[in-house]
């Protein structure tokens, strides 16, 4: 605490409700919905609001010691008070000319040369003009010509900053001009602005270094826009899952359409799309009421699972590989922190770890009932169940409900074989980016030359629906004459449109998708 000065800052209260909403001491008889609102709960119970909590603002006493002690303390042994405080200006700059272009941190060089070889070119012009014998021009002295002056010692400049020299205009010599004593400054000038260009040169070099050093630090890869959530879809005899009612909104139609490079045989398939509302019953059940296991035992769902997929760029490519990959995913959610802040946690991988990254990699994360990703209700749910998935559950409303996560962040490292250099990557995704009941398409196929097998980047982002079906519909029942994608801003891939087609009968429409599928692809069962 010696090496710490405080300074009391206090909350100032907008009105007198404000104060008087957090007298008093919180007792058990108090309603728990106005203690959400007006009190800070910690982990270990502790109760308070905040406006009556003291601030302080903490500063070490190393900072605020005068030029002379802080150089002192530089030599001290105790290396726990060696502070470095950079420029905040310079550090800009050098964190802006990592993320702007090429073309503008050029700009910016320019910029910069071109306004300190003119300050020197003032300078110089000032002490060519005081004294004109120590700086000789195409032969004669200093300001012969009077009207271009500046122009002269903005030559003299840059000829020095850059060390070219053409020896159009020079510092004299003892043999042009015998007072040297008197040439001291413009010598002074000179040499200090020949250092400062041999400064400014390689400090453009180590930036232009570590942008190059930037750009083959990333990894060369692709995530998909979309994360897939595969479960167990089982409509009744009806169509629907169970629970489900028996009144539903018309179906969507789902066409999808075949088109191969030669162009003469198109085949179409039309087949329903189920969706099922969300179950009645076990939204209003209380966490600690109590259950009654599914009466057919036998019936052990597995959990849904997660997946994302990365595509390496570089995957039709010799050397293109990505040695000793790792994932990491941490999930956030907005909702759990009363303070504002984003609370993250830890998502545990299937697989998280690829010795030999060369084409896709599924990440996979299983919603079980260690899952971060769920509610803690539906993990509790789950556990009761005997680790297995609510048979009430397998539908797509039932498990977006259960879903409890505002961020989903997935980083890569490894290092790269076709340079040996350590690299990274990441992706971000929101709630709104999560597809359920549809998994990632195929994206290899053969070379019709070479029998190797290759990636098609086109089909990165495309996703099929999971088998059996079961997936969340792509237009809204409520919106039929306007395509949307509810779900994803990016999910349509470029071979994906959307359109809406007339009914048979009158006055009805029906949503339809169609997917054209490339020669890559043309394997694919439509059955």
């Amino acid at each position: 605490m010696d090496r710490l000065k405080r300074y009391k800052r206090m909350f100032v209260r907008s009105s007198s409700e404000d104060a008087s909403s957090c007298s008093g001491d919180v007792t058990k008889d108090d309603n728990l919905e106005d203690d959400f609102k007006n009190d800070d709960i910690d982990e270990y119970g502790n109760t308070g609001c905040i406006k009556n909590r003291e601030q302080y603002t903490v500063t070490s006493l190393h900072r605020e010691a005068n030029f002379w002690n802080r150089f002192l303390q530089q030599f001290s042994k105790n290396t726990d008070e060696h502070t470095y405080v950079p420029s905040q200006l310079f550090m800009t700059y050098i964190n802006w000319t990592f993320t702007a272009g090429f073309s503008l941190v050029f700009s910016s060089f320019l910029c910069f040369f071109m306004l300190l070889i003119f300050a020197f070119g003032v300078l110089l012009m000032w002490a060519g003009e005081a004294e004109p014998g120590c700086i000789v021009v195409s032969g004669e002295k200093f300001g012969y010509n009077p009207d271009t002056t500046l122009a002269d010692g903005f030559a003299l400049s840059w000829t020095t900053f850059t060390t070219v020299g053409y020896g159009m205009t020079y510092t004299s010599t003892g043999t042009d001009w015998d007072d040297q004593a008197s040439c001291s400054w413009i010598v002074f000038l000179c040499t200090a602005e020949s250092f400062v260009g041999l400064l400014y040169a390689g400090m453009c070099a180590a930036i232009l270094f570590g942008k190059i050093g930037r750009i083959q630090s990333h990894a060369q890869i692709t995530f998909s826009d979309a994360i897939c959530i595969q479960y167990k879809y089982e409509p009744n005899e009806d169509g629907q899952s169970p629970g489900t009612p028996m009144e539903s909104p018309e179906q969507p139609v789902r066409q999808t359409t075949i088109e191969f490079d030669e162009g003469s045989t198109t085949g179409t398939a039309v087949s329903p799309s189920p969706q099922s509302p969300a179950p009645t019953s076990i939204a209003t059940e209380s966490l600690f009421s109590p259950y009654t296991p599914d009466v057919n035992k036998s019936r052990n769902i597995p959990c849904p699972v997660l997946k994302f997929q990365l595509i390496n760029n570089l995957a039709n490519k010799r050397g293109g590989e990505i040695m000793d990959a790792s994932l990491k995913v941490v999930a956030g959610n907005t909702d759990f922190s009363r303070t504002g802040a984003t609370s993250y946690v830890k998502v545990n991988l299937v697989e998280f770890e690829h010795p030999f990254f060369s084409r896709v990699w599924h990440g996979c994360h299983r919603l079980n009932a260690q899952s971060p990703l769920l509610s803690p209700a539906a993990r509790e749910r789950i556990r009761r169940n005997g680790g297995y998935w609510p048979v009430d559950w397998c539908n797509p409303e039932s498990v977006r409900d259960n879903l409890m996560f505002s961020d989903f962040i997935v980083t890569l490292t490894g290092i790269a074989n076709i340079s040996a250099a350590t690299v990274h990557a990441y992706k971000r995704y929101k709630a709104g980016d999560v597809l359920i009941g549809y998994e990632h398409a195929s994206l290899l196929y053969k070379h019709p030359d070479t029998n190797r097998l290759k990636v098609d980047h086109n089909l990165a982002h495309d996703v099929i629906m999971q088998r059996g079906g079961g997936g969340e519909p792509f237009l809204l029942p409520e919106e039929p004459e306007k395509a949307s994608i509810p779900l994803s801003k990016r999910l349509a891939a470029n071979n994906m449109k959307d359109e809406i087609a007339p009914d048979i009968e009158e006055g009805k429409r029906t949503s339809v998708r169609t997917i054209n599928i490339q020669k890559s692809v043309r394997s694919f069962d439509i059955s």
